[in-house]
């Protein structure tokens, strides 16, 4: 079965249950004859940072010298946030690798992200305040893939405060504060979300995952949504 490729980003709150829809995604599109990656896995946060840095700093630069102009454009995206320097580089270091990427030629695979652009918008978002939704807005409509579906999986904010609770590994920042702070934050994250959704030119089918529905389920769910997005 021969399909063109499409880019799946996913997106949601932390505790939403990304990495585990998207794995199951990938598993029910392999199921149904389509080739499939988790393509961003090698650049997680799972994996140790002085190696995740070293490969998201080759994509990086094999996206600026392959595209300058779209980096140009990306930073200055990014100045009009005004972020730290910490957060500026690592949003456009992680912006220029998930590009690369998504745009790398090699087969017709398709390619899950289970971080991409408006994720790691919306976590300097979260940090930077409402002063930064601008130039990340920009940032979010300047993805130069055009072929790219966006997966919203959506959860209740309090489900999303037990699950983060309840969670071992320490991948979240939101997972350093308290319940009541937890919640706070993702009741205006999941406001935040929603505006630079509005921003995408790219498709979003949202997910909910409440607990209602296995995740075998759901995964299939989006693996349909995303055949016929191709």
């Amino acid at each position: 079965m021969t399909v063109p490729r499409l880019v799946v980003e996913f997106c949601g709150l932390p505790g939403a249950g990304k990495t585990l829809l998207a794995e199951q995604t990938c598993i029910a599109l392999r199921e149904r004859g389509v080739a499939a990656e988790i393509a961003d896995r090698p650049i997680s946060a799972a994996v140790p940072k002085v190696a995740r840095v070293r490969r998201r700093a080759g994509l990086a630069g094999g996206r600026l010298v392959r595209h300058p102009a779209d980096t140009f454009g990306a930073l200055r995206s990014v100045a009009r946030t005004r972020p730290s320097l910490r957060d500026g580089a690592a949003l456009l270091l992680q912006w220029l690798a998930v590009e690369g990427l998504a745009a790398a030629p090699n087969d017709d695979s398709f390619r899950l992200l289970e971080e991409g652009v408006v994720q790691t918008a919306w976590s300097l978002v979260l940090r930077a305040g409402p002063d930064a939704l601008v130039g990340l807005q920009e940032l979010v409509a300047e993805g130069t893939v055009s072929r790219r579906l966006i997966v919203l999986v959506d959860v209740p904010v309090e489900l999303a405060v037990d699950r983060l609770r309840a969670r071992a590994s320490l991948h979240s920042r939101t997972q350093l504060l308290s319940p009541a702070e937890q919640r706070a934050e993702l009741e205006v994250g999941s406001r935040l979300m929603r505006v630079l959704l509005d921003a995408s030119p790219a498709p979003v089918l949202t997910i909910r995952n409440d607990g209602t529905s296995a995740p075998e389920t759901l995964g299939a769910q989006i693996a349909e949504g995303v055949l016929q997005a191709r």
